[in-house]
């Protein structure tokens, strides 16, 4: 998935340095980062649990400072996005800072999952108040204080605006790239079903999420739909193909599944065509995204000694990253 980077072993963590207070105040340009990012994917009630612990991510601070990060590319991107352990019976959410690096502008958007992951849906960022923002942080190289701007995913609002309803958003949601190779799995998985979910409607009464099949027998399924769902009959002991039912009944529901099959078809056809633009759209962002890297950065906590397991892995769009850094 993603472009299928080559991830670099793990870079071992960097010694707990002397001055964790300083690391942990307002000029440490990690610090800066990680309290002003949004941590995508996390449930919004989590999000406050991340700080409980005093993590640091002085190798992030070095490469900013000493290794001229934010110099290395045209266009550098920070977010975030958690990973949960458990410590002393307990889940901890470690924030794991995700760095994204192109010489060119990439088109971000976000990609919204049903709670079911029975659907995705492509939105723009703003639909979830969620900004590419411009932030002043502070740095010191050669030891001169010295402040960039840097590109942070941030929530352009309050949490405490975020209503019920809006949290499963938030929770299911994922930064969104066009990349080729995920889109065309996902086109393959969109052949013509021949099973379809249809509504019948009788009496004023709609029976909703009923299954038939295109190649099976249509009266029969129209029987057994009238018997189960319309009559409410008891089926296990039931004849269906020999139980006596009124013609005009069995006319007006085959009517209906064959008109719902049809328009079923229709909605898979149009998903089909959205997602083959979707694709030939890839194709060029993927050209210029052929400079693409990717970095995770993962925390150290200066107050405990906290085993931290390492994934390469971002998202499905994204892939895995190039390095994992720790």
């Amino acid at each position: 998935m993603g472009f299928g980077f080559q991830t670099e072993p793990v870079q071992k963590p960097t010694t707990v340095p002397k001055n964790i207070k300083s690391l942990v105040q307002k000029q440490d340009p990690a610090q800066q980062i990680l309290r002003n990012i949004f941590f995508i994917g996390t449930e919004p009630y989590n999000i406050k649990e991340i700080f409980q612990y005093a993590w640091i991510f002085p190798k992030l601070t070095q490469d900013i400072e000493k290794e001229n990060l934010l110099k290395e590319k045209k266009n550098i991107y920070f977010f975030g996005q958690t990973e949960p352990i458990v410590i002393n019976s307990e889940q901890v959410f470690v924030p794991v800072i995700i760095c994204v690096k192109s010489d060119n502008e990439i088109p971000f958007q976000l990609s919204l999952t049903s709670v079911q992951a029975s659907s995705e849906q492509i939105i723009d960022l703003n639909e979830l108040k969620l900004g590419l923002n411009q932030v002043q942080i502070f740095s010191k190289r050669e030891n001169k204080k010295q402040k960039d701007l840097v590109t942070l995913l941030q929530l352009n609002g309050r949490f405490d605006k975020i209503t019920k309803n809006q949290e499963n958003n938030y929770t299911y949601s994922n930064l969104y790239l066009p990349f080729t190779d995920y889109l065309h799995q996902q086109l393959k998985l969109l052949k013509t079903p021949e099973s379809s979910d249809i509504e019948i409607k009788y009496d004023n009464t709609v029976y909703q999420d009923i299954c038939v099949d295109k190649t099976d027998n249509i009266e029969q399924q129209a029987k057994f739909i009238i018997c189960k769902y319309i009559l409410k009959l008891n089926m296990n002991d039931l004849d269906v193909d020999n139980y006596k039912i009124d013609q005009d009944m069995l006319n007006k529901v085959i009517i209906q599944i064959n008109q719902g099959i049809k328009d079923f078809e229709h909605k898979c056809s149009l998903k089909r065509e959205q997602m083959s633009a979707r694709v030939e759209e890839s194709k060029k962002h993927q050209e210029l995204l052929k400079d693409l890297e990717v970095v995770k950065y993962y925390p150290i906590d200066a107050d405990e000694d906290i085993f931290i397991k390492t994934s390469g892995f971002v998202n499905r769009y994204f892939g895995q990253a190039k390095k994992i850094i720790q």
